[in-house]
């Protein structure tokens, strides 16, 4: 697994060497939305879109790995704000480190190891179109770089000494009673997901589903009981309440006419199994007995307060 300042390091290098990020002042809180970037342990982490300039990408790459910056803006309050984090000191002895952050007054950068030796990952003001803010993205390669250290750019620098990082758990996750998947690049999944063998539904935000749950027009029920399979889709026949329903292998409630297992059964529009009643189908009325089957060959009586028994 990464160290933090290994992770920051390599966050920082995938923004500079993406072109869709290039340097923007007005816009250096990107355009709104993110994308995932999966780093070489398997950590997926949330990159924001769009532009940034030198001192946003350090405190975003920071946050984007769960550490605090206590807010810090811009350059003129950088090395304060990290260091009030308390996992943050200043280098006074001139070594450098992998993601070591690089200071000077308007500028900010990180440390990066190459194969010639250290080198320095940053976003630049230098030569780009449109001034301070152009067209979203690097258009020349010189907006965002990764170049050679060079000591008289930089006035001090930080290096991090917070706690190390743990080990991501994967798998179910429970949260306050609720449940939630993580897999192994970090992503969570939303709507209909395929678990060792089983299906599973999540709502919007990644939270699962139990109970009855309507989808694209069609109810699945989702197993509510805390027996090992919660949250797992219900097929075949299930009674809730007083009432029958039948799942198909798909999931969804059978409704209508449908032939199982040999027999005639009817469903309502809800879901539930008709019967001890009358059905009007495509060749007329059919009785369902008790239990809910599709009576033939039988002879109904019906008594004077209107009730049937099958003779």
């Amino acid at each position: 697994m990464l160290s933090y300042p290994e992770a920051f390091a390599e966050l920082h290098r995938h923004m500079v060497e993406n072109d869709q990020h290039g340097y923007s002042q007005p816009n250096r809180m990107g355009t709104g939305g993110s994308h995932t970037v999966t780093l070489s342990d398997g950590t997926a982490v949330q990159c924001r879109l769009g532009d940034k300039d030198c001192s946003s990408s350090i405190s975003e790459v920071i946050e984007a790995l769960g550490r605090p910056t206590c807010g810090f803006t811009y350059t003129g309050n950088e090395l304060a704000g990290l260091e009030a984090t308390g996992e943050w000191y200043e280098v006074t002895d001139g070594s450098l480190a992998v993601g070591d952050v690089l200071w000077r007054n308007g500028h900010t950068g990180m440390v990066q190891a190459e194969d010639y030796g250290w080198a320095q990952s940053e976003f630049l003001h230098g030569d780009y179109a449109g001034g301070l803010d152009g067209e979203t993205g690097d258009q020349d390669g010189t907006e965002a770089v990764v170049r050679p250290y060079r000591d008289w750019d930089w006035y001090t620098h930080l290096r991090y000494c917070g706690p190390e990082r743990e080990p991501m758990v994967t798998g179910w996750i429970e949260s306050d009673g609720r449940w939630w998947y993580r897999r192994a690049d970090g992503s969570y999944p939303t709507g209909w997901a395929l678990i060792d063998g089983d299906w599973y539904l999540f709502d919007g935000d990644g939270w699962m589903l139990t109970g009855w749950q309507r989808w694209e027009g069609l109810w699945y029920y989702l197993n509510p009981k805390s027996d090992g399979g919660k949250g797992k889709m219900v097929t075949g026949w299930l009674k809730d309440g007083y009432d029958w329903y039948h799942l198909s292998k798909l999931g969804a409630a059978d409704t209508g006419w449908r032939m199982l297992d040999g027999a005639w059964y009817h469903f309502g529009e809800d879901g539930r199994m008709s019967h001890d009643a009358f059905v009007r189908g495509e060749h007329g009325w059919s009785y369902l007995g008790e239990d809910g089957k599709m009576l033939t060959n039988a002879t109904l009586k019906v008594d004077e307060h209107g009730y049937v028994t099958v003779k």
